[in-house]
């Protein structure tokens, strides 16, 4: 149980992208706000992309989605016992920890507070603690992987590939009208009468997790970006 940002007690939610081959947590992401589609596409971007922090040796992450079939659950069992060591062997120690049936738990962490234990753990202490499955640290199975990955350029490649909806509009002839909104350029002008794929970058969301707009959501000719709409058309 932590402090949220009016420092009532509430309980955060922790998103894992977790390396099926060594174990090693590739990115994380704690949030108060109910899992979503683009909670995991916000995660996949910080696993995915290079980390600042020295200690994190995952990154640059290739990867290969595959889908659980129904009753078949294809690798879910590893990251549930990741949830399970991170309560054994992080949360039951500190203040506010509150396991399934407790009552009166008193709140004292702030988020920052609890995500700053939560990384100097999962760097310091997990990812170099003997695993019982694969027999090593998951720092040492990954650094035996060799592989070369295959990277965006940018960041903001990343984000176009990540955290974009796709959708088809009719070019009309005063532009694309997209939410309440009215996009026009010159550039339209050939595709009066057709319809063309556009991009929604979800701006608005990205600030409020925190994070910097993408370098592509700009004010330039031919795109249209606003906080006050939360998109970027692309």
């Amino acid at each position: 149980m932590l402090l949220d940002e009016e420092g009532k007690p509430a309980k955060p939610y922790l998103t894992v992208i977790e390396d099926d081959y060594s174990r090693a947590i590739a990115g994380y992401r704690l949030s108060f706000q109910d899992a979503t589609a683009l909670t995991t596409a916000l995660t996949l971007r910080t696993a995915i992309w290079r980390k600042e922090d020295p200690r994190w040796q995952v990154a640059d992450l290739p990867m290969e989605l595959i889908f659980s079939q129904v009753k078949v659950p294809r690798g879910r069992g590893k990251v549930e016992r990741f949830f399970r060591t991170v309560n054994e062997l992080l949360l039951q120690d500190l203040p506010g920890y509150a396991p399934e049936g407790s009552t009166g738990v008193e709140a004292k962490l702030t988020l920052p507070a609890f995500e700053q234990r939560f990384r100097n753990w999962l760097l310091s202490d997990y990812h170099h603690r003997l695993h019982s499955e694969i027999k090593c640290t998951p720092t040492s199975r990954w650094e035996k992987g060799g592989f070369m990955p295959r990277m965006p350029s940018t960041l903001s490649q990343l984000d176009l590939l990540l955290l974009t909806v796709r959708k088809t509009r009719r070019v009309q002839q005063d532009g694309i009208r997209f939410e309440g909104y009215r996009y026009i350029d010159t550039t339209l002008a050939g595709y009066v009468r057709e319809d063309v794929l556009i991009r929604c970058l979800l701006m608005e969301t990205l600030a409020h997790f925190g994070d910097q707009p993408p370098a592509n959501g700009d004010q330039r000719s031919g795109r249209k970006s606003t906080r006050k709409t939360g998109f970027g058309i692309i």
